[in-house]
């Protein structure tokens, strides 16, 4: 049965304006399987820091990091209120060898706030080479038209002619000078978090479970994995282990 629509709120932004690729980017499909494979990434680097997991369960959680039963999801919020815990508890039926290690050690900022750095990063770059594709059209417009004689505007009201490529070189101009901002906004938001994602809020937790396998902190350790989580966010930085995002 198709689900009616009508009888509740729903934004203009996504249905009337936003492009295909940019739902999708934000959908509870990307969203969610973001969060799997954050969770497998961890599992595995947690492996080779020497905690006891094994090949198996590595690859069993990215055997399923796409098959998400949404409904066996929802049933597990109702009853603990949590959405991250109801993710992890379905994701371990999804892979139930590597049940007890999913989220080992992390806490829930560690898939949302990764995740979300992760869809906007890669959103940025849609509207990075979507700007492109506009500048240059907008550029040969300019130089189809430069000649073209049109009535120029002023409060809405006719003023001195101009020409239509010189109108759309003042808009090309605008757009030209916006470029940067969103050309270099990905990767400076992914810098200016990284540290706070890593040092701040994952640190202590992964501690806490490197200390108990190895009974000393092993500072190289950290950073090790501190590498590891900033190479999912940057696509020009990748570790051999990170080629999933």
């Amino acid at each position: 049965m198709v689900r009616k629509m009508t009888d509740r709120y729903e934004s203009p932004l996504p249905t009337r304006y936003a492009s295909q690729e940019m739902t999708s980017l934000f959908s509870q499909d990307t969203r969610y399987r973001t969060w799997r494979r954050l969770w497998a990434v961890l599992a595995r680097t947690e492996k080779e820091l020497g905690l006891p997991i094994t090949d198996e369960q590595v690859s069993e959680l990215f055997a399923h990091t796409d098959d998400i039963d949404y409904e066996l999801v929802r049933q597990r919020e109702k009853e603990v209120r949590h959405d991250v815990m109801a993710h992890v508890w379905a994701y371990g039926k999804a892979a139930p060898s590597a049940a007890g290690i999913i989220h080992l050690g992390a806490t829930s900022c560690y898939v949302t706030d990764n995740a979300d750095l992760i869809i906007y990063r890669d959103a940025l770059a849609l509207v990075r080479e979507e700007l492109r594709e506009l500048l240059s059209c907008l550029s040969r417009f300019a130089d189809r038209y430069k000649d073209l004689p049109v009535a120029g505007y002023t409060h809405y009201q006719p003023a001195q002619p101009v020409t239509a490529g010189k109108r759309a070189a003042l808009w090309l101009q605008d757009l030209f000078d916006l470029h940067p901002a969103v050309f270099h906004a990905a990767d400076e938001t992914v810098a200016q978090a990284r540290p706070r994602f890593v040092a701040v809020w994952f640190e202590g937790q992964f501690t806490c479970v490197l200390v108990n396998v190895q009974n000393t902190l092993h500072s190289l350790a950290i950073h090790e994995l501190a590498e590891q989580l900033d190479g999912i966010h940057n696509k020009n930085k990748f570790t051999h282990n990170l080629v999933e995002f």
